[in-house]
Formats: C-alpha cells, structure tokens, sequence
C-alpha cells in the first residue's frame, strides 16, 4: 500500500457518503474509504472479483449500500463493510464489463455509461436496457464524467461531445417487435420450391 494509505495514487472518484465518510476510487487499487475525523484508511480491494480498477461510486441512500463502476469487472453492489454482494457484467445483461459513471434517478433506476454504450438498470427487476448511436448517443464510448442537475437532469460525458436528457421523458419500448421469415436454409443451403421441392412456396409467403 502507498505511505499516505491510499491503494494507488491514481484517483478516478471521489464521493462523500451520507455518514461524511469519503469513499475513494482508484485505477488499480479498488475503493479506500478515509474517515476525515480520524484520519484512518480502510482498503477494498479484491484481485479476483473486484473493486480493482474503480472509475465511480454511488451511494444508494435507501439502503445505504454503493454502487461502483469498475472497469474490469463491470456494476458492483458493495455494502458499506466493502463486501461485494451482486456483479453485473455483459454475462448477465449490462453492455460490457467497463463501467464508466452512474447516476440514479428519483425513482431509483441507475443510468450506467460505459465503453459500450448507455444503460439503463432497474434494481428491483435486475432489468437492463441498452442505447446506442441509434438512439442518439454521442458515440458508443463514454468516459467517468457524469453529473446531475438539481433538476434532475444528467449529463454524462464521452469522446464525441456530452449527452443529456431527463430520465423520465426517455420511453421504454416494450412492445416486442413482428417476426417475420425472410429465408430457409436446410444443411446449410437455401430449401427448393415447387411441388417435388423441399417446401411447396417461399418462407415469406408460406402460412
């Protein structure tokens, strides 16, 4: 550990939570978390499952637990004892495993910005939704900036310029689109048609 008892000297978030504790992440050496009144460090770091290379932190004031943004492991759920109890990665939803800035809204969804792209997470459904270029996002590959407004707007920014919007004007599309058959392969080459063929017309047309 570094003399001043930091993990790693290389500061990428600074938060004060709720109990003026200041949590503190870095580039390789997870969250350290200083009480100001003491003086003291304590150090949460984890080579295997993370917090390690830590681009932000949230607090949850519900619950009191942190959200943290890491950049190889992804969205952390880490109790204030610096225990990690949820990962969220590109195996169970989030767009990938680099985490860059959270924000979190008044009904308590996360907006989650990453090399990938803008997530939207709903804690309570574990639920992700993603946006893209198509959605107006200034590109895929966002870095740690964010903020929110008093307003509740956010902002979060990338490196193609900055995004903002107010969450509750963004409308989830939850109608499933129409499937549609536009070709039939059979071992790998398109099916015959006509009477003595494989399907008697067309997959698009075919009832």
């Amino acid at each position: 550990r570094y003399f001043n008892g930091l993990g790693d000297n290389a500061i990428r978030s600074v938060i004060e939570d709720s109990k003026k504790n200041i949590w503190i992440g870095s580039n390789l050496g997870g969250v350290d978390k200083f009480d100001p009144a003491t003086g003291k460090f304590v150090s949460y770091e984890h080579r295997s499952t993370g917090p390690v290379s830590v681009q932000s932190i949230l607090e949850d004031k519900k619950t009191g637990n942190f959200w943290v943004g890491d950049y190889i492991f992804g969205l952390l759920l880490m109790n204030p004892k610096g225990e990690i109890l949820k990962t969220y990665n590109a195996s169970n939803g989030l767009s990938c495993n680099s985490v860059e800035g959270i924000e979190m809204d008044s009904t308590g969804i996360s907006w989650i910005s990453t090399v990938n792209g803008l997530c939207r997470f709903d804690p309570a459904s574990e639920k992700f939704w993603l946006y893209n270029k198509k959605n107006g996002l200034q590109g895929l590959k966002f870095n740690k900036t964010s903020c929110q407004t008093a307003d509740g707007e956010m902002y979060f920014g990338g490196f193609n310029g900055a995004n903002a919007f107010y969450p509750q004007q963004i409308k989830l599309d939850t109608i499933a689109p129409s499937v549609a058959l536009t070709d039939l392969d059979i071992n790998g080459k398109p099916a015959t048609i006509g009477k003595d063929g494989q399907i008697p017309m067309h997959i698009s047309v075919a009832k």
